[in-house]
């Protein structure tokens, strides 16, 4: 997975902070498969340390944002978050492929079903 951290305006990211986003990074690539890209931007404004992350992966785009005092808390909870939706995104898929379609349960027939047709249609051609 590609990992971009960059600082925006009037922010340095130093090397420790790239060494917690990778860290991070490693475990979210860890937990999930097909994930192509992270990009985290990080920024200051006023007191507030902000964290931005754009995670983007095979038929899915996921974007998080997280607000703090320090930035360290920043960049876990945009972590923690990116988390929770992955894990909501694999259960809907999970839960939509598993759901049975009511409709097609009663278009399929059975094989009992199916020697009858079978059969039926054998007396008709024999009538003829």
């Amino acid at each position: 997975m590609d990992l971009i951290v960059s600082g925006a305006k009037h922010f340095e990211v130093g090397a420790d902070l790239q060494q917690l986003a990778e860290e991070a990074a490693n475990k979210l690539e860890e937990s999930y498969v097909k994930l192509s890209s992270l990009r985290l931007v990080l920024n200051k404004q006023r007191n507030w340390h902000i964290a931005e992350a754009v995670l983007n992966g095979k038929n899915i785009s996921l974007v998080a944002k997280a607000r703090s005092n320090d930035i360290r808390v920043s960049i876990s909870e945009v972590f923690e978050k990116l988390d929770r939706q992955m894990r909501r995104y694999i259960e809907r898929i999970k839960d939509i492929s598993t759901k049975p379609n009511p409709e097609a349960k009663d278009k399929i027939w059975t094989s009992a079903e199916l020697e009858d047709a079978d059969q039926e249609d054998f007396n008709l051609e024999d009538n003829e």
